[in-house]
């Protein structure tokens, strides 16, 4: 039977991986496909998808859109209580 393994960005699969480590991950395989690398090459080098870059690329992760919400609708009932009181 074959286990995964942790990805080589130095986190273990499923954990969140800090905001700076994506950014260096980005710019490696954008000088690399500049350089003239396949993206999928690149991309399996450091153990993530091409999915995965699109979306580190678009600056969303799974969570975000729904903190975004969040934060959004948390900032609207302040400002209904205020105006309320």
């Amino acid at each position: 039977m074959l286990s995964k393994e942790p990805g080589h960005l130095r986190c273990q699969r499923e954990q969140v991986i800090p905001f700076e480590t994506k950014q260096v991950a980005v710019e490696l395989i954008g000088e690399g496909v500049a350089a003239g690398a396949r993206q999928s090459r690149a991309c399996g080098l450091l153990g993530i998808s091409c999915r995965t870059l699109r979306r580190w690329q678009a600056g969303v992760d799974g969570f975000a859109v729904q903190r975004l919400m969040f934060s959004l609708i948390s900032v609207l009932i302040g400002y209904a209580s205020l105006i309320i009181t």
